[in-house]
């Protein structure tokens, strides 16, 4: 049954327009509508003059530019004014007959002289920032009307001992108290959801009550509280986060929520803690205290991430020989940051049951000089060995196919590395390595494709190589000031590179042309380049970063080639005065861009197909627009429980709703084509989610840490699953998922619950290789691998210590490297007659695994492809 809009409903769907142009389409769309806006006595947007709404009684003021009409008899002012000039236009409204209403009166400092100052807090609403810093009041009431304080607000109030604070807040801003150091008691309502950074930093509590609404507190909160003595944390909360009783020396005894996922890197460092419980669903430890005694006290729950070294030695993790370590069989990957600014490493030597090294793993670890590499590691994370600048030797890297962006970056004293053909290298992995002597990388007849930074092209042509993707890094010359500029450095003849930097070293130009050599520009790399007019981007020219020209207040006019392939978020934030984008005859660009980009393209004749919406202008808008066809940037906005995705969103973009941990449930309707990396990671109240058809790819990391799923069905549509997808879900159960997808990898690593899995038949192409979807789930006792499947990939069933036994299906003739390691509890392993290859640490750490039957086919078996406790026969 159709329905038809009348102008009743259009009024009210109209309150929620943005701009003058909007009300003039919708009027213009049919006679019916001619009339709409005679029908408000209101302005709901900013008004220059009476013709758009001229019957309106009341006149709403949202910015100080907005036109005031005196024949109106109401005026309500919506943006910040102050007291005095709120009583200034009181007076004169007085005289005029008009009535005023106020609905943000902040008080500032030369409000002072209006009254007193139970008076002046009476009438405010709004609080700025450092209003009472070095105040000397001894106690302060905060009243009910007050709904917000800026940052800084009473610190350093070093008289002030009591404080209680009114229901109208919701949360305390960072370093709100910090100095107060003869605070003694503060009072909090229970209406405060969240206590910023700082907040109570270097004052001189006691004890400290939270009020029970508090979910979420900032890092630092109570660092350097020299009187505090005990704590207990609110039950709802689920992150203890980074510093938040640092250096509390007299604090004895934490009390944590059972609830809690998450304790942060220092947490509680140098407090001489006594007594602390550790919840049964904590899912990460950050290195949280310095106490060695404290820690041997401590059991982890299994599912518990370690990242502390500490800890690692007292569990038998890692074993300490001076500065050298050696990682044990038990560990089967290298933590994210676990490593991270060691000072005391010098070596490590990484047992055959590793598998990953996750990113920043052993970033700025100054005084590490060698790593002994084992060939069972296949993945190297982003930034894992970032600015070591000592490291000489990282041993064999032969067996790794995916080294992550900027991995020995700045690695300047690195002499050797070795990949194999086809592995991945990814953005600024080499750059700054400029002693390397040894060299082996993927390349085509000695022509290298992947990044390089213009120092180290030296190093890639003593060994033999040509580079043809140069990086020219600015962030070099950023403190030089005889730094060259895009204008007059001198370019490798025939190089193709970018310009990757945060700073345009010539903010002196009004004119830039791009060289024809450069295919991407940077992030921020125009940025603040405040006297450029125009910039004339070269054909070569294929990726624009975020930020790229953001801020470039008095740009006018730009040229930008068709080929480009890759347009960054804000690009042209605060370019105001852009009128011209000369975009080689094309009047339509499919790239996504904001809402404000969407209105300066416009304004420059260029048609916008693809906006995305982020959580500012959600804010704004406080609805969502059909125009929007991605979402992106909601994370940590822990108010969210609940989310009905639009049907016109087709993308979820990266990080969209990470770290919400309050999300509860989200409704994904049909429409919804991709989810992208990290979109709800670390959503720790998120429950089972319903995937729609529609849906084709789930990224990587998409639902890491969902502590709270229990199930999880993929759809048949789904093309692609993301590393990691679901990875450490530590209470799923069950999982339904088509055979499609079983080449996939890591997709459910560390799911230490999942007891079930069922494959559905796909009509399409079948799968050959049996992927690592499942690897270090410890409850599967069995493991259903289907008939199509000729080749175990690496790792695949590494780290199932509950798997008992194995059939291997007659299509398979090869084993992957660690494809059954520390699956400790596998017995029995029955091979197919056409078995001919078992790659290296097939079978590494099966301690159950006492013999073996291998059949005639197999005519080769890696050194250590089985461990020295089984007993292999032919």
């Amino acid at each position: 049954m159709k329905s038809q809009m009348d102008i009743y409903s259009l009024q009210i769907v109209a309150k929620y327009f943005l701009l003058v142009e909007d009300y003039i389409n919708v009027i213009q769309v049919n006679k019916k509508f001619q009339y709409l806006t005679d029908r408000f006595r209101y302005n709901p947007i900013s008004i220059s003059s009476l013709k758009l709404f001229p019957f309106i009684e009341t006149l709403h003021l949202y910015t100080r530019k907005d036109a005031v009409f005196p024949s109106i008899p109401r005026i309500e002012y919506h943006y910040q004014i102050s007291i005095s000039d709120s009583i200034k236009i009181t007076i004169m409204a007085t005289l005029n007959h008009t009535k005023v209403v106020f609905h943000n009166i902040n008080l500032k400092i030369e409000d002072f002289s209006c009254g007193d100052i139970t008076h002046l807090l009476s009438v405010a609403n709004t609080l700025p920032e450092r209003c009472f810093q070095m105040s000397y009041f001894t106690s302060l009431n905060i009243p009910d009307n007050i709904t917000q304080i800026g940052c800084q607000c009473f610190s350093m109030a070093n008289r002030l001992q009591y404080v209680t604070i009114g229901r109208g807040l919701t949360a305390l801003p960072n370093f709100a108290f910090s100095e107060c150091q003869n605070l003694k008691s503060i009072t909090l309502p229970n209406t405060l959801t969240k206590l910023s950074m700082g907040a109570f930093q270097i004052c001189g509590l006691n004890s400290f009550t939270f009020p029970e609404s508090v979910k979420v507190i900032g890092s630092c909160l109570f660092s350097t509280n020299n009187n505090l003595q005990q704590i207990s944390f609110p039950k709802n909360m689920k992150v203890i986060p980074y510093c938040v009783c640092y250096n509390c020396p007299n604090l004895r005894t934490v009390t944590l929520p059972d609830n809690l996922v998450e304790i942060e890197f220092r947490a509680f460092d140098q407090c001489n803690l006594d007594k602390i419980n550790i919840p049964s669903n904590l899912l990460f430890f950050k290195k949280a205290f310095s106490s060695q005694n404290l820690l041997k006290q401590l059991n982890f729950p299994k599912q518990c991430l370690i990242v502390d070294v500490d800890k690692l030695i007292q569990n038998g993790d890692i074993t300490q020989n001076d500065k050298k370590y050696i990682v044990t069989p038990s560990l089967s990957m290298i933590p994210k940051n676990l490593f991270m600014s060691n000072g005391y490493v010098k070596s490590i030597v990484l047992s055959p049951s590793v598998l990953n090294i996750e990113e920043s793993a052993f970033s700025f670890s100054h005084y590490l000089t060698s790593v002994e590499m084992c060939s069972s590691v296949s993945y190297i994370g982003e930034s894992a060995f970032y600015y070591c600048a000592n490291l000489k030797e990282v041993g064999t890297l032969k067996g790794v196919e995916y080294i992550g962006k900027d991995c020995f970056n700045k690695c300047s004293s690195l002499e050797s590395l070795c990949f194999n053909e086809n592995v991945h290298i990814g953005s600024g992995a080499l750059h700054q390595c400029v002693s390397l002597t040894q060299l082996e990388v993927p390349h085509t007849n000695g022509n290298v494709s992947f990044e390089v930074s213009f120092d180290s092209i030296g190093a890639f042509e003593s060994c033999g190589y040509t580079c043809k993707n140069i990086k020219v890094d600015y962030e070099m010359f950023s403190f030089n000031i005889d730094a060259p500029t895009p204008t007059d450095f001198e370019y490798p003849v025939g190089w193709c590179g970018s310009f990757r930097s945060r700073v345009f070293n010539s903010n002196n130009l009004t004119q830039f042309a791009v060289p024809n050599c450069v295919t991407s520009l940077g992030n921020s790399f125009f940025s603040d380049s405040t006297k450029l007019k125009e910039l004339i981007l070269s054909n070569s020219v294929k990726e624009i970063g975020d930020l790229c020209f953001s801020d470039c207040h008095n740009l006018e006019r730009i040229t930008i080639p068709s080929i480009l392939t890759f347009f960054g978020k804000n690009a042209f934030k605060n370019c105001n005065k852009l009128t011209s984008i000369e975009f080689n005859g094309c009047q339509q660009w499919s790239g996504y861009v904001t809402y404000r980009e969407f209105l300066i393209l416009k304004r420059c004749g260029i048609k916008c197909v693809n906006m995305y919406l982020d959580s500012i202008e959600y804010e704004q808008m406080k609805m969502f627009l059909p125009m929007f066809n991605c979402l992106e940037d909601f994370s940590e906005c822990n108010k969210l429980e609940y989310i009905s995705i639009p049907s016109t969103v087709s993308v979820l973009g990266k990080q969209c709703f990470s770290a919400c941990h309050f999300l509860k449930e989200i409704k994904l309707v049909e429409g919804l084509c991709e989810i992208r990396e990290c979109a709800f990671e670390k959503c720790y109240s998120l429950k089972n989610v319903i995937f729609p058809k529609s849906l084709h790819t789930i990224g990587e990391k998409c639902f890491y840490g969902n502590v709270a799923m229990t199930a999880v069905v993929i759809p048949n549509t789904i093309k692609s699953l993301g590393r990691m997808a679901f990875a450490r879900c530590t209470n799923l159960k069950s999982v339904i998922i088509t055979e499609s997808l079983i080449n996939s990898n890591s997709v459910f690593d560390y799911c230490y619950s999942l007891s079930n899995v069922t494959l559905t038949q796909h009509d399409g192409e079948k799968c050959t290789v049996f992927g690592s979807l499942f690897t270090n789930c410890g409850s599967l006792k069995t493991i259903e691998i289907p008939e199509t499947i000729e080749h175990i990939g690496r790792c695949a069933c590494a780290g199932m210590s509950a798997l008992e036994s194995v059939v291997l299906p007659e299509n398979i003739t090869s084993i992957g490297k660690n494809a059954f390691s520390n699956c400790t509890s596998l017995k029995e392993v029955l091979f197919n007659n056409k078995i001919k290859n078992i790659e290296a640490f097939a079978f590494f750490n099966c301690k159950s695994l006492k013999r073996v039957q291998l059949p005639e086919s197999v005519d080769h078996i890696d050194k250590d492809a089985f461990s020295n406790e089984t007993e292999i026969r032919k």
